[in-house]
């Protein structure tokens, strides 16, 4: 059984949630735009735009975590349903 990394940059559930970030982020980004256009924005603001996608990498990464020892501790606990043999039923047909 070989051992799986919990470094998050092998999962592929923090990139996801980086994607979903980015995208949160520009569409932030088009709103904060417009709102700047009309008053003035700090340097700063434009920094916060950042957050959403190192949360979303953060959060893909711990789903990703959790979904993987739930998936561990079923198949640890149902393990037996691996040796089951089904048997087919054949039908007895009168002739």
């Amino acid at each position: 059984m070989s051992k799986e990394s919990l470094s998050p940059f092998r999962m592929l559930g923090s990139y996801i949630g980086a994607v979903i970030g980015l995208i949160i982020s520009y569409l932030s980004f088009i709103s904060l735009a417009v709102i700047c256009t009309f008053s003035t924005c700090e340097s700063y603001t434009y920094i916060i735009l950042i957050i959403p996608i190192v949360v979303g990498f953060i959060l893909g990464w711990i789903v990703h975590g959790i979904l993987r020892k739930i998936k561990r501790t079923f198949l640890a606990k149902f393990s037996f349903l691996n040796n089951i043999k089904f048997k087919t039923i054949k039908s007895k047909s009168k002739r």
